[in-house]
């Protein structure tokens, strides 16, 4: 029975247990597991004989410092030099929920960009230059306008709110 987590925040403990009917503890076979984050090496976590099985546990010790992404993972057994990968696969590594980060979605952080754009560009009107040969542009208002309505569209619904949302209108002085 293999229970590998789907997801693991880090700084959370994670066990479970690896039932190898090819490669019992009892034999003398050691289980190894190797997480990988990113472009990091991997991470080896050696699972405790738990009588023919193996159980497998990842402390704090180990998860606080894993950066959120997909963590892939890779289980191999070895017994007097020889090694054989049993099997694996990949889990989604959140954040620490008590931690420190945005915890804004995707959707979240384009608007707030976009949004910095158009405020930006409203005191610069030069939407298009020159410097030394190389040409730049920006995107025009209404583009950036309607991109902004897009993902403004998509933080309403993420938020529970429908595609059509009333909200009212505000006048600042």
């Amino acid at each position: 029975m293999q229970n590998e987590p789907t997801k693991l925040y880090a700084g959370d403990t994670q066990s479970w247990t690896r039932v190898d009917a090819d490669y019992p503890a009892t034999d003398g076979w050691i289980l190894t597991y190797f997480f990988a984050l990113g472009p990091n090496e991997p991470t080896p976590v050696a699972a405790v004989a738990s009588g023919a099985d193996y159980l497998l546990t990842l402390t704090p010790t180990i998860t606080s410092s894993w950066t959120p992404g997909i963590c892939h993972w890779l289980a191999q057994v070895a017994l007097n030099g020889e090694v054989h990968t049993v099997d694996e696969g990949a889990f989604d590594m959140l954040p620490n929920p008590t931690g420190a980060y945005d915890r804004r979605s995707h959707a979240e952080k384009c608007l707030a960009a976009i949004t910095a754009v158009i405020e930006g560009q409203m005191a610069d009107p030069i939407v298009e230059y020159e410097i030394d040969g190389v040409k730049a542009k920006k995107l025009p208002h209404d583009q950036l306008v309607a991109l902004r309505a897009k993902y403004l569209s998509i933080v309403r619904r993420q938020k529970g709110g429908g595609l059509f949302t009333q909200h009212p209108v505000r006048f600042w002085p």
